[in-house]
This record gives C-alpha cells, structure tokens and sequence, in this order.
C-alpha cells in the first residue's frame, strides 16, 4: 500500500467514475426506487471516501539482472499499467526548462504545480471565509424564544434524538433564505422569515434534524475540502457537490415522509414549496448549505416532488450496499506509472541525463556515488569536473 501522483491521479478518475454512474442512476427516478434511497447515499459517501483513499495496494518495479520486475506484496488488488511510450515523453516535456529564476530552473511542471496549489488555496479560502463571515452574522441573530416553537422543536429533537443532550440552538435569519442546518459541534437550526403553522413546524425541524442525525453537513464539508483540491477535475469540483447535495435531500425526505399518510406528506409539499419561493424571493445567501428550499435547480426540486409522492420507494437493500462496495473495491484496481526503458548509445554504454533535483552525489565511505536522473552512474574517489557543482548527500535520498 501507497500514497504517490499515479495513485492520487488514480483515484482523481476513480471518483469521476463513480460520480458519473451516480449522476446517471440520479437521471433515473425508477432506477433510484428499485436501488435505494438509502443506499444511494451510502454509495455517494463511499465516492466521498475514495477521494480521501489515494493508495494502491500492489508490488513495486525494480530492475533486476534480468530487465525489470515486479517486487512481490502482500496484498495484490492494484494492478499497475507501465506507460513506456506517451508518458516519457509528455515528462521530458514538462520538465525541460523553460527559464531562470535567479539559478533555480523553471519548468511547466513546476508552472502547473503552482497553478494546482494556488487555485487549491484560494478555494479553501474562500470556504473558510464564508463560512467564518456566516457563522459571525448567524451569532448576531437573537435566538428563537417563542414557547410554542420551542415546545414543537423539543417535542421533535426527543422523537429522533431520545437519549442524547440537546445542543441545538435555533435561529431566526434570512441570511440564507431558507430553513438549514449549519454547524457541526453545536448545530445552528436556522428558520427563514416566513410563516410556518405548528404542523409545518414539525415537519421543518424534522427536516433538518435528520440532516444533523446524517452528520450531512461534515459530508457537504469534506465534498467541499476534495472538490477544491481537485479544481482541475469538473466532474469533482462541479457535479459531485451537487450529486451529495441532492442525494442527501432524498435520504432526509425519505425519512421524513415515511410511513406517513397522503395528507401528511401533501403538507410536507406545500412546507418545501413555500420554503422555495421563500428562498426565491430572498437574494441574501452567502455559501451553499444543506438547506429544506434549495431551489437553485428546479429539476432537483420537482424529482423530491416526486419522490415524496412515490407509493413505492425503497430504502435500503442490500443487494445494492454490495454493488457499491464492489464497485468501491473495483475502484482500487488500476493506477498508472511511467516506465523509462534504459537508452544506449552506438557502444552499447547505457546513456544518462543530468536532470536539475535528481542528479547529485551519495557519500560511499571515503568514495562517492554519482547519480543521475535519480539512476545510479558509478562509483568515483573524487568529484568529477563535470558534476562538481552537484549536492553530496550522506545518505540516499528518500
């Protein structure tokens, strides 16, 4: 087992895999039902745990007297694909040098590292500062203290929470225009301005409470934190917040609406719908937020419609939880490395390349060992004019 580029851009295809197939079960109404709403989810946060998992399990390639072999391991799920022809070239590539810095080489690869770690921190930024300017203006809110709605939200936090402390603290704003949750530690329960009767009421804080039991805003959170690594990938940066965003509706409709009666769930309906136009109205959100009137896409909104409406919706099977654990493990099974094949010249010599950072002495006693490219050259009593200027470690280099 490993963390290494070829098995983190492994897993960066393996999660658009598998973001792909969720977004196409989701295009699917009766292919959700017969799956499981439960299951679906589970599935998304399996996708979720992937991205966090950039590790293959399989041997390592060393060179040996006979060519180049396979190291045995204890585990062999991965297997590897030694690219020998487009991938030598595409590195010589990025890495022949474009300019100087001073006498510090500059290559695309370094160019495009930059690019990677400056797109991914000012995305973290920008995270992290709206939900710092949120919770700031969220403090400033008075807390709700109407008895007849606290006494509703008490009633309903003992159904779903029976035996754990309350440390809820409800909020009136629309800063986000809708009912949400926001906050892990201690969860703020946030009501919009608009007018709920106690039956409505119920079903708000329902709603949202299932979205604090489903721990869904540490997901929404951790979906967040990968899709700004991964700016560079679309299906990750942009469809697969909005696959957990949606999965994790579905789920909390399902619980709240079963085992209830039409009437119960047409209330349920009318709730989200004036939540909706609620929100609509509103244009004081600030970041995105697992919320009960997320009406930015009309489509999510009318396929929790139809859900809700739906007579025959499964929840959870498991038939389904082993087909997303297959493919979860099936995930794991390929990872992509380069391979460079010694070069040699008309003598038959094998040919090395000073490359800049991977060309350097290691201290051999009272001799040096010369390395090139990373390879080892030879062994040489002193330093060699034409490498004098290369850095001599006392140990090799890790």
């Amino acid at each position: 087992m490993k963390c290494s580029f070829p098995a983190f851009f492994a897993s960066s295809i393996a999660v658009s895999v598998l973001v792909l197939l969720l977004h196409f079960l989701l295009q699917k109404n009766k292919a959700v039902s017969r799956f499981g709403i439960s299951c679906f989810y589970f599935c998304v946060v399996l996708a979720l745990l992937r991205g966090y998992l950039p590790l293959d399990f399989c041997g390592t390639l060393s060179e040996g007297e006979n060519g180049l072999s396979l190291l045995e391991s204890s585990l062999h799920l991965t297997k590897t694909y030694y690219l020998t022809q487009t991938a030598p070239v595409l590195t010589a590539f990025f890495r022949r040098t474009l300019f100087f810095v001073g006498e510090v080489p500059v290559n695309l690869n370094k160019i495009l590292l930059a690019v990677w770690a400056a797109g991914t921190i000012i995305l973290l930024w920008r995270q992290a500062s709206g939900y710092f300017s949120c919770k700031k203006e969220l403090t400033k809110m008075s807390r709700v203290e109407d008895t007849e709605t606290m006494a509703v939200f008490h009633k309903i936090f003992q159904e779903i929470f029976p035996r754990k402390e309350n440390r809820c603290v409800v909020v009136r704003s629309d800063l986000i225009g809708s009912a949400a949750v926001f906050g892990m530690r201690k969860p703020m329960i946030i009501l919009p301005n608009a007018e709920y009767s106690n039956r409505e009421l119920e079903l708000v804080f329902r709603h949202e409470l299932f979205h604090v039991k489903h721990k869904d805003y540490v997901c929404k959170n951790l979906c967040g934190l990968l899709a700004a690594v991964h700016w560079w990938n679309p299906i990750i940066s942009y469809l697969f917040p909005k696959v957990m965003v949606q999965a994790q509706e579905l789920l909390v409709d399902y619980c709240v609406i079963k085992g209830r009666k039409p009437e119960e769930k047409l209330c349920y309906l009318e709730c989200i719908q004036k939540t909706v136009k609620h929100a609509s109205a509103k244009k004081t959100r600030k970041i995105s937020i697992a919320a009960l009137g997320n009406g930015d896409r009309k489509r999510d909104v009318l396929q929790r419609f139809q859900f809700i409406i739906a007579q025959n919706v499964t929840g959870f099977t498991w038939k389904s939880i082993l087909i997303g654990c297959l493919f979860f493990v099936l995930s794991f099974t390929f990872v992509f490395e380069e391979v460079v094949y010694p070069e040699y010249d008309t003598y038959g010599d094998e040919v090395f390349y000073f490359v800049e950072g991977e060309s350097y002495y290691i201290k051999n006693g009272k001799r040096f060992d010369l390395y090139l490219d990373g390879r080892y050259v030879y062994t040489t009593n002193e330093i060699i004019d034409d490498f004098k200027n290369l850095p001599i470690y006392e140990e090799e280099k890790k």
